[in-house]
């Protein structure tokens, strides 16, 4: 979610829309802001929602996404919303041909 400024000010995961359907609430009955959350403990918009730059280290952004179970994360210049990492995008860079020093490939092999 971002504000009329295109700063990131939540998220919302497909986690957050079936706990809603969970609750028994319709598509209809809920708005992005009632179910997005920032990352944090707290349940509300808030000011430092949990976001990575495009050079934030890859190692950085799975501890990120493991630790708060999140699958996706925006991508964010000086606050502005520029992209969004998946879960889905790293596997994929992953599997590709060059993305592994190749001393390290042989470790993995």
């Amino acid at each position: 979610m971002v504000n009329d400024n295109l700063e990131v000010i939540g998220i919302v995961s497909e986690y957050d829309i079936l706990d809603a359907l969970k609750e028994g609430r319709t598509i209809h009955e809920f708005s992005a802001e009632s179910v997005m959350s920032c990352g944090h403990a707290e349940h509300e918009v808030c000011s430092t929602p949990v976001t990575v730059t495009s050079d934030t280290p890859i190692e950085d952004i799975v501890e990120i996404m493991y630790s708060l179970g999140f699958s996706i994360l925006p991508v964010v210049k000086n606050k502005k919303l520029v992209g969004i990492i998946s879960r889905k995008n790293i596997i994929n860079a992953m599997a590709e041909q060059g993305f592994w020093p190749e001393h390290e490939f042989k470790k993995r092999v």
